[in-house]
């Protein structure tokens, strides 16, 4: 979860995301609209894919029982289409320069 500055609105997936170096599969749906953004992981070949939140087990609880979790937020951004890119326009524009 992040706080969501946009400008853009992203609703995406479930889509398969392929890290090849580090030979991790997740298949990811993001939902990003300001104030909030989501990423959701729904499998990965990983107990702890390191992005998002993994939501396999939620099926495995009540929906009478309350569920409480804790967590760091970050900031993103929406200046790209792309899902989970929540760079700055100013982290942008750095890339391209060191291109």
């Amino acid at each position: 979860m992040y706080i969501y500055f946009g400008p853009r609105s992203r609703i995406h997936g479930p889509q398969l995301r392929i890290d090849t170096r580090a030979k991790v599969w997740r298949w990811v749906e993001e939902i990003a609209y300001p104030p909030f953004a989501f990423q959701l992981v729904l499998a990965s070949n990983r107990e702890c894919p390191g992005l998002g939140l993994l939501i396999d087990n939620f099926t495995t609880l009540s929906p009478d029982t309350p569920q409480y979790f804790s967590g760091i937020i970050e900031m993103g951004f929406g200046w790209t289409p792309y899902p989970g890119d929540y760079r700055s326009k100013a982290a942008i524009l750095a890339s391209r320069k060191m291109q």
